[in-house]
């Protein structure tokens, strides 16, 4: 169920429908969450999400971080 809900919300920000969230998708997640962060955070948090290091945030990448504690 949890599952299903994240992957309504991942495509919610997945405007482009590429299968991964880009960097401009991730500030506009961030900016939906109300976060306005600066250029040196966004790269940072991208990085922090981005754990395979490919340059996209993709669909288990993004439930991890959903779901972490």
């Amino acid at each position: 169920m949890v599952r299903c809900y994240l992957k309504q919300e991942f495509d919610a920000y997945d405007e482009d429908r590429s299968g991964y969230i880009d960097r401009e998708e991730l500030t506009g997640l961030l900016e939906k969450l109300g976060e306005d962060l600066n250029q040196e955070q966004l790269d940072a948090a991208f990085r922090e999400l981005d754990t395979d290091e490919s340059g996209e945030i993709e669909f288990f990448e993004f439930v991890e971080w959903f779901t972490s504690d």
